[in-house]
């Protein structure tokens, strides 16, 4: 829920803030919690790709996994473009209506009374060629303490391409 409204929350301000020649792109579907049917290390993987190996319900949080699908433009980028001297409205669209899948964890307090209100999100590290949630991994302990939620986004292909192949386990990453 938390990790649905920021996602939609942000996808709005991004929409509101483009320029009139940037295609315009519809609000991503959020499906989710998805439920995991095998405890993490089943052979058929059923589980969030590197659930976290802590006992979370014993520290109060839980641990949910999203997936987010819609459509997307790709944009032509002028090699001149330099963060520094040119703003980036001088991209032109490309291909529009791409479709992408990916996902996101969340892992935040059990209970409500125990969340600050204060949201962490990491793009997930991809280092390796797979999903690494460096900054959890990193802070973890931190973060509970804090009552923070934390959000993993695998918003890099190679990540995405790295989860489990859905043909050989059952599905869970099947493409949508």
């Amino acid at each position: 829920m938390i990790a649905a409204t920021l996602l939609i929350l942000g996808s709005e301000i991004a929409r509101s803030a483009q320029p009139a020649a940037v295609a315009s792109v519809l609000n991503p579907v959020v499906t989710g919690p998805i439920a995991a049917t095998a405890a993490p290390g089943d052979p058929f993987h059923d589980y969030p790709f590197f659930s976290t190996p802590l006992d979370l319900a014993s520290l109060g949080y839980v641990e949910e996994e999203y997936f987010i699908e819609g459509t997307a433009s790709r944009y032509d980028i002028p090699a001149t473009i330099t963060l520094a001297n040119t703003p980036m409205t001088t991209a032109s669209v490309i291909e529009s209506g791409v479709p992408y899948r990916t996902r996101m964890i969340v892992r935040r307090p059990a209970s409500p009374d125990g969340f600050s209100g204060t949201v962490l999100m990491e793009w997930q590290n991809v280092t390796f060629g797979y999903d690494i949630d460096a900054g959890w991994l990193a802070s973890s302990e931190h973060i509970m303490r804090r009552g923070y939620a934390w959000i993993g986004v695998s918003a890099q292909g190679v990540e995405s391409d790295a989860l489990w192949d859905a043909r050989s386990v059952g599905g869970r990453y099947e493409d949508g």
